[in-house]
């Protein structure tokens, strides 16, 4: 219940209308891991390595799975009988406060959904970014968003935040203007339609 309160107060600026977020466990990098166990990646800080995982039900298969995520070696979703369902990979480093905030997974009008908070960057100036995923077909994670909610600079704090609304969310960057994202449902992603409140407009 503790983690389960953390996990609310972590997310509360930042995410709105995830319904039924289910509790997170942290674990720690293991030796290999922070000396550099991934060879694409060997100069990575030990955040970046760090691993968190919960059990919840996120996919069509019976029962419940666990979902296991770094910022280095990605995401994966494992079946209840340990057969790996979806995957994707991580992303690469950037300085010495990257790692994952925080794991969620809540449902948004009803769809199980799967919400990371990534911070990346140095000691002076970092990003936290949100981004939202849910387990696709053919053993695909689909990125369904991705946006900067936190910058950060010495002491200087800008936030923005994501409020799902049926079919589309609102995204409102760091110090910045709200816009408007609608779900593409072939796209398998939220697309951006311009500023809240504005005729949607044209993007590639």
């Amino acid at each position: 219940m503790g983690m389960t309160l953390l996990v609310l107060a972590l997310l509360a600026p930042w995410l709105h209308n995830l319904a039924d977020p289910v509790e997170v466990e942290a674990g720690a990098p293991t030796e290999s891991e922070v000396a550099g166990w991934f060879d694409d990646e060997p100069e990575c800080a030990p955040g970046g390595y760090t691993s968190l995982r919960l059990t919840a039900d996120v996919a069509p298969a019976a029962g419940k799975e666990t979902i296991v995520a770094s910022l280095v070696a990605g995401m994966s979703v494992i079946s209840s009988e340990g057969v790996e369902l979806a995957a994707m990979p991580g992303y690469p480093c950037e300085g010495t406060a990257d790692g994952i905030e925080v794991l969620s997974v809540g449902k948004v009008f009803g769809e199980p959904t799967i919400v990371l908070a990534i911070t990346t960057g140095g000691h002076r100036e970092q990003l936290t970014w949100l981004g939202v995923y849910r387990v696709g077909d053919h053993g695909r994670i689909d990125a369904l968003f991705a946006g900067v909610i936190e910058q950060r600079e010495d002491d200087r704090v800008l936030s923005g935040d994501v409020t799902f609304i049926p079919g589309a969310l609102l995204y409102r960057r760091p110090g910045g203007e709200t816009s408007l994202w609608v779900f593409d449902p072939v796209a398998h992603a939220y697309m951006p339609h311009g500023p809240f409140g504005h005729e949607a407009e044209p993007h590639s």
